[in-house]
């Protein structure tokens, strides 16, 4: 049996996809390592993403958006 598609892992995938296509974010997206995991996600649950020194971009785990605004929210984690 084929696994479904997942709708809201697709939008953040594209999205990644689109800030990593920016000249300005290319060479920070790439020193990121993306986590969406719900266990020991630190992301509060009214949040979209926390990112550590360590270079860890935690996703909130369940939030759907549209490429567009995955994008925004990774690019403002990584700019902190």
């Amino acid at each position: 049996m084929a696994k479904q598609p997942d709708p809201a892992q697709e939008a953040l995938n594209e999205g990644y996809a689109q800030l990593r296509a920016h000249p300005l974010m290319r060479g920070i997206s790439g020193e990121v390592y993306l986590r969406r995991q719900k266990l020991d996600n630190p992301v509060p649950t009214d949040g979209w993403a926390v990112i550590t020194s360590a270079g860890y971009l935690w996703l909130h785990p369940t939030r759907r958006a549209t490429p567009a605004q995955w994008a925004y929210v990774m690019a403002h984690a990584m700019l902190h």
